[in-house]
């Protein structure tokens, strides 16, 4: 199917070659970033650290940082100018705590983060992924 597709794009643009009005057309449209955090449009996935190797110190810091970004952000679900986020745990395994869909302002974002972040003993934890640098990283 996506054969014959490719197929006819490529037969449409053999045939319209001259026709510089519809070479035009397939030109993507971009719009010009106003470079505000208050309007961008992203899909943003934070991923916590819930191990034991997190003090209690860092998490709550994690928690305000986050706080911080969601008052930041525009954050919404329609097509437009705005963010959408997402929060995944992790430890020896993860846990979504919210999917990109979850959200449908920045009110209720900051609202679920600071409960998260009151309840860290109800949080996957656990020893950590470990993770090896110097096997996937070639040493020179």
């Amino acid at each position: 199917m996506k054969f014959v597709a490719l197929l006819l794009l490529a037969a449409f643009i053999c045939t319209n070659a001259g026709d510089s009005e519809a070479i035009e057309e397939a030109k993507p449209v971009h719009k010009e970033c106003r470079c505000d955090v208050h309007n961008i449009w992203l899909d943003i996935i934070f991923v916590i650290d819930t191990s034991k190797a997190v003090s209690d110190h860092d998490f709550v810091a994690i928690g305000k940082l986050l706080t911080y970004y969601f008052e930041k952000l525009t954050i919404s679900q329609p097509n437009g100018e705005y963010a959408r986020v997402g929060l995944v745990f992790g430890a020896e395994k993860s846990y979504v705590a919210a999917n990109l869909t979850t959200f449908k302002n920045e009110e209720e974002a900051i609202k679920r983060i600071t409960h998260l972040m009151k309840y860290r003993r109800k949080l996957p934890v656990g020893k950590g992924i470990r993770f090896n640098a110097g096997g996937y990283v070639p040493l020179c």
